[in-house]
């Protein structure tokens, strides 16, 4: 009696894990980016993002990450390093353009929306480097620099692969 509870108990521990996981629909890496495309098995919701560095090197922990949310809408994120102080100013800046401001929050990645998301991509499309400027604890200047090799490919798959999915519609 004791070994069919356990057993029970174990099935009933791979079925919740199971039921949590997600089907890939698409994922391709472009020099520096990578785009996922996948489905949660649960919900059924369809999501994709591109981002850097790619999950190999960066050990789960993506630093950027774009997607589209609506025709030509897009959200650009940016997880807080673990020595940033969410007090001082944050800023992205690709190349030698202006910097891009944003509000940094206690916990959680910064975001981008609206027309200053829009134009850090369509400068991220033909940059090469974007750098990431937060402040340490003291005060002083972090830069954090990634590089933009495979940027205008992937997001021309990301783009491609929100629509295919019909996760955004338009062109």
């Amino acid at each position: 009696m004791r070994l069919f509870g356990l057993s029970l108990l174990v099935l009933a521990l791979l079925a919740a894990e199971a039921a949590q996981a997600g089907y890939v629909l698409y994922y391709r890496v472009f020099g520096n980016w990578t785009v996922v495309c996948e489905r949660d098995m649960a919900s059924g919701t369809k999501a994709c993002t591109m981002s850097t560095p790619p999950p190999q090197l960066s050990g789960g922990m993506e630093r950027l990450k774009i997607t589209e949310t609506g025709p030509d809408a897009f959200r650009l994120t940016a997880e807080m390093a673990p020595w940033a102080d969410p007090a001082q100013p944050l800023s992205l800046r690709v190349d030698g353009h202006t910097p891009h401001p944003v509000t940094a929050k206690r916990w959680g990645p910064v975001v981008w929306e609206g027309g200053a998301a829009a134009i850090l991509i369509g400068q991220m499309a033909s940059g090469r480097t974007t750098l990431l400027r937060s402040h340490d604890q003291t005060g002083g200047p972090r830069d954090e620099s990634f590089d933009l090799t495979g940027f205008a490919p992937a997001l021309t798959a990301l783009r491609q692969n929100l629509r295919a999915h019909g996760i955004v519609g338009g062109k």
